[in-house]
């Protein structure tokens, strides 16, 4: 006798939906969802960790951040990204390097067309293994 697993399937589908999404569940803060781990604490104020790269200009402190865009770079999104304190520095595909000040990582992550916003960190040189590393120039 042949059973058929739809019925399991569509059983356990509406089992994980009522579990998932709990009556009246609101979603959480869309903020943190863009902003890369270590960002949102970053943006609250603590110091950024020493493995982010970033640089003093002028007394201040600008951290190095890595922007994902949902779709390649046209010049208003780049416009939008200056005006909330994002200082250019390259793009590639769908995503834009620059520096920003902690206190304006919320407002990047915000910015419409922006996915995600990633702190650039510092490459660990003993991570690597092999002679490819070297021969490519990848090491300091």
């Amino acid at each position: 006798m042949h059973r058929s697993r739809h019925p399991t399937i569509a059983l356990l589908l509406l089992y994980a939906l009522a579990v998932a999404v709990p009556p009246g569940a609101q979603a959480a803060d869309p903020q943190r969802g863009r902003l890369g781990a270590g960002l949102a604490a970053v943006a609250e104020g603590e110091a950024p960790g020493g493995s982010i790269v970033s640089r003093t200009e002028d007394g201040v402190r600008e951290i190095a951040v890595s922007v994902e865009l949902a779709e390649e770079p046209g010049s208003a999104i780049r416009g939008r990204l200056r005006s909330v304190g994002l200082d250019l520095r390259g793009s590639w595909r769908r995503t834009i390097e620059g520096y920003v000040l902690p206190q304006h990582l919320e407002r990047l992550a915000a910015t419409p067309g922006v996915l995600a916003v990633r702190a650039i960190r510092t490459p660990i040189a003993d991570a690597f293994v092999g002679q490819a590393p070297g021969l490519h120039g990848a090491l300091p």
